[in-house]
């Protein structure tokens, strides 16, 4: 950016040992406000592009989120048929061609199958606390299911559930289901679930996906030897079946199940064609007065500025004079 003319200006000659005249500093005052002004307003405007577009994209997504809420009762409804929920259902919610469906399992004790890769391979029966399973069907076909525990029943979905300590999950808590898992056709969303639950719990489990037992053995053996391997865990099973809800104190997952639900709906092509239809014209409109909101501001602050009287703009010309170390 070039500096202003009166910043290079030579020192005025003095004649007849008079000071600088009233049209130099009228000059000088001109040159002031003018560099002053049009600075303003181009770093403004340019902030403004900026600023306008991140305000945008927060506006179109919580506009969005709003009518998504608002639509949800309508939520249970296809094709005028009322979709009948499994047992457990906690909650069923959609967005877009996205279905989610989230059972809870109450505390129970389970046998589970270990193959040969494990140290303590066999079967064990062992006492797990809530379950909570979390369904995607996008266009009313199953997708895929997440798994977590919890050590009380669900009471909001910004609470965060614990860790699960069981294989055939992945790090982002989504089961691995395997090849053998095909639905048959035409199964409701009820007989889906029913279907993926009873294949999950009969699954044997092996150690490729075994990140979170490994986290938890490791966890467990540090602070509860009950729960350090599956023999143990057996054993303290079969003194207290409850004893997973009395007193273990469990991992806290660092994602909400509401995080894993908004996760599971982001890439809905129709939510995003949904936003882009009803908004398309609205945050146009929106970018346009904020501009002329924005532009009137700034018009206004520079003709204050210019508006200003000659004593006040005489004592910042003087302090500029002085930062610049151009004196008379």
């Amino acid at each position: 950016m070039a500096w202003p003319k009166f910043l290079s200006r030579k020192q005025p000659v003095v004649e007849d040992e008079r000071s600088i005249g009233d049209r130099e500093i009228n000059g000088l005052l001109t040159e002031l406000k003018a560099y002053l002004t049009n600075n303003y307003r181009q770093e403004a405007l340019s902030a403004l592009d900026d600023s306008c577009t991140e305000t945008l994209k927060q506006f179109k997504a919580t506009v969005g989120r709003r009518c998504w809420l608002l639509a949800q009762e309508w939520c249970q409804w296809g094709e005028n048929k009322p979709i009948l929920q499994p047992n457990r259902s906690r909650l069923f919610y959609r967005k877009g061609n996205t279905d989610i469906i989230v059972i809870e399992e109450d505390p129970q004790v389970r046998t589970l199958r270990f193959n040969e890769t494990f140290a303590h391979s066999g079967r064990y029966n062992l006492a797990l606390p809530y379950v909570v399973f979390v369904f995607r069907f996008v266009n009313g076909k199953f997708c895929d299911v997440y798994c977590m525990f919890n050590d009380k029943p669900l009471g909001d979905l910004s609470e965060r559930p614990v860790k699960p300590y069981l294989t055939n999950i992945d790090g982002d808590l989504k089961c691995c289901l395997g090849r053998s898992h095909q639905l048959p056709e035409g199964l409701s969303y009820n007989q889906s679930v029913e279907f993926t639950l009873n294949y999950f719990w009969s699954a044997e489990h092996s150690n490729e996906w075994s990140e979170h037992w490994r986290q938890s053995q490791n966890y467990f053996a540090g602070s509860d030897a009950r729960m350090s391997n599956a023999k143990l865990w057996q054993k303290a099973t079969e003194e207290n079946p409850l004893f997973v809800i009395d007193d273990v104190t469990w991992q806290k997952h660092n994602r909400t199940i509401g995080d894993l639900i908004v996760g599971l709906t982001k890439t809905d092509s129709k939510v995003r064609e949904f936003e882009e239809a009803i908004f398309q014209d609205l945050v146009a409109e929106f970018l346009r007065s904020v501009q002329i909101a924005m532009t009137v501001s700034l018009e206004q602050s520079s003709e204050k500025v210019n508006g200003q009287p000659p004593e006040i703009i005489e004592r910042k010309l003087v302090k500029a004079m002085q930062k610049f170390k151009v004196t008379e």
